[in-house]
């Protein structure tokens, strides 16, 4: 297995495991549940830990397709960039999800202004990672191009 084999099966992971994560702290948040609130933070966490593999694994994908007739060198930087963005994003709002799971532990009762900063930031950080999947799709995907 190959550095593209392991950023296409892994790269799925930081767009829908942080989406899932958001989706779940915010039902947390709004039915007020603090182990729904965990859980999320937690598999936000995972999916932005996995979200490192990706990220490293993504010069060996674009070495490998870049010389593809249907490959456009516009595509991959754009994706390129974007990825970039969104991994930085996803790790400082991991790393605010990480404090905030520590303030719960140590049971702090002034954490309400991390929750909201964490909460922006996953909400951030889902729509540039949602963006850097539909940019990579981009490269191969050429059906997709037409549907901006």
């Amino acid at each position: 297995m190959d550095e593209v084999h392991i950023h296409l099966l892994t790269n799925h992971l930081p767009i829908i495991g942080g989406f899932i994560g958001l989706i779940i702290f915010v039902y947390g948040w709004f039915s007020r549940n603090i182990i729904l609130k965990q859980t999320g933070l937690v598999v936000f966490i995972v999916a932005a830990l996995g979200g490192i593999l990706t990220f490293l694994t993504g010069e060996g994908a674009e070495d490998a397709v870049e010389d593809i007739a249907v490959v456009t060198r516009d595509a991959i930087h754009l994706h390129e960039d974007a990825a970039e963005m969104a991994f930085y994003m996803m790790q400082a709002a991991a790393a605010a999800a990480l404090l905030l799971l520590i303030q719960y532990r140590r049971a702090v009762t002034n954490y309400r202004w991390l929750e909201y900063v964490c909460l922006l930031l996953m909400i951030l950080s889902a729509i540039a990672m949602m963006r850097t999947g539909y940019l990579g799709g981009l490269i191969r995907h050429t059906e997709l191009v037409g549907s901006n």
